[in-house]
């Protein structure tokens, strides 16, 4: 990872473009060579859905449980948690949690555009709970889950994308 696919400071994270966070997508292009000989073409159905990873600070655990200085009625996680519940209403948080141990976090959206504006103002990065984070195009193609990704999503990508694919005979 470059620093130009992830933010540092809660200074950086406030003021740097949208693109600076993202890493590149290098496309869902799939198979052999398409100038073989004898290759014919298949189409895949990609769907791009957006991943947010969070590093957390040390002590996790004990800090999401502190009342927020925005919100003196609620913990920082309460109010993590009811922004997230609204992405979801939104239809743009697909799956989020916490990895063990409560270091990171992964969240996956329906685009890179949801995840952006969703760290843009989680409590968990206003808050300062966040050391770093980084916003990657995920280009799903298969799967258990797949018929049900972008499904009913606001600005997400409802329809499947088609990449060729080329494959020798």
């Amino acid at each position: 990872l470059t620093h130009a696919h992830r933010c540092f400071s809660p200074a950086l994270r406030l003021h740097a473009a949208a693109a600076s966070r993202r890493s590149v997508c290098i496309g869902a292009k799939l198979g052999s060579d398409a100038g073989s000989e004898g290759a014919h073409a298949a189409v895949v159905n990609v769907k791009p859905l957006g991943v947010l990873v969070y590093e957390y600070v040390e002590d996790m655990a004990l800090e999401r449980d502190l009342v927020s200085s925005s919100s003196p009625s609620a913990t920082v996680r309460q109010r993590h948690l009811e922004y997230a519940q609204a992405a979801v209403g939104r239809g743009e948080l697909l799956l989020g949690g916490a990895f063990d141990p409560m270091d990171s976090a992964l969240l996956i959206f329906t685009s890179e555009d949801s995840a952006d504006a969703f760290a843009a103002s989680d409590p968990y990065v206003t808050e300062s709970l966040v050391t770093d984070y980084e916003i990657k195009e995920w280009s799903t193609v298969v799967g258990t889950m797949f018929s049900q990704v972008g499904q009913n999503e606001v600005g997400g990508h409802d329809e499947p994308m088609p990449t060729e694919v080329h494959t020798s005979t």
